[in-house]
């Protein structure tokens, strides 16, 4: 695998699967965010407040998902929620197809190095004696072509394959259903083209970034 033909100049230690999506959609907002530190939560907060809810609300089922002793109800309540969506959670935790980790294999960082791009990947699931990577989608329900197209587990995978040497056997992206609480198990795969695809983003972004290219 051919190394990077240009200086490598980033504003953090790393590309992770967020910056590169951020800088994909939008170089002008990943400037701003990475560079001149912009609180791009509390602008949506102000501009786009549904939107906001739905990020937040996703985060803090995130919580609960993975860490029982984390007191999400308060969490709730801090951030103005009201007692519908205490409900929404709570039906989505108890689903009978919900699949738990335990805390410690959840939310764990691993950096590794693509091409001499140092990435980092953050999964909310990775059990590496089973080969088992789970990613929870809180939103909108989600599809078996857009599971299979999902950038985000293309990038873990890729993190994956870089540091144990091989591509999960298994790989479930839970989309829980932020009106209902319905929880769907949706198994998807990847291959080495799929991995090859995501590399090639990294590259860009990273050349990209390293070239000061950050037009809207």
């Amino acid at each position: 695998m051919n190394k990077i033909d240009f200086e490598l100049n980033l504003p953090k230690p790393y590309i992770s699967y967020s910056q590169m999506n951020t800088y994909l959609w939008d170089p002008q907002e990943y400037y701003q965010q990475y560079y001149l530190g912009k609180d791009f939560m509390e602008e949506m907060r102000r501009e786009h407040p549904d939107r906001w809810e739905k990020i937040k609300l996703g985060a803090i089922f995130q919580d609960a998902w993975y860490d029982p002793r984390i007191n999400w109800r308060k969490k709730l309540k801090a951030d103005g929620f009201t007692s519908d969506k205490e409900r929404i959670i709570e039906t989505a935790l108890a689903h009978p197809k919900m699949i738990r980790f335990p805390t410690s294999v959840c939310e764990k960082m691993y950096t590794m190095n693509y091409r001499g791009v140092p990435i980092l990947i953050k999964p909310d699931g990775w059990k590496l004696q089973d080969k088992f990577l789970i990613e929870n989608k809180f939103g909108s329900p989600r599809g078996q072509e857009n599971v299979d197209e999902d950038i985000q587990i293309s990038f873990y995978c890729l993190g994956i394959k870089l540091q144990w040497g091989f591509i999960p056997d298994r790989i479930v992206l839970q989309s829980v259903n932020d009106r209902t609480g319905r929880v769907d198990p949706i198994e998807t795969k990847r291959t080495e083209a799929d991995l090859r695809h995501v590399g090639d983003l990294i590259i860009q972004v990273a050349r990209g970034i390293s070239a000061r290219i950050f037009e809207k």
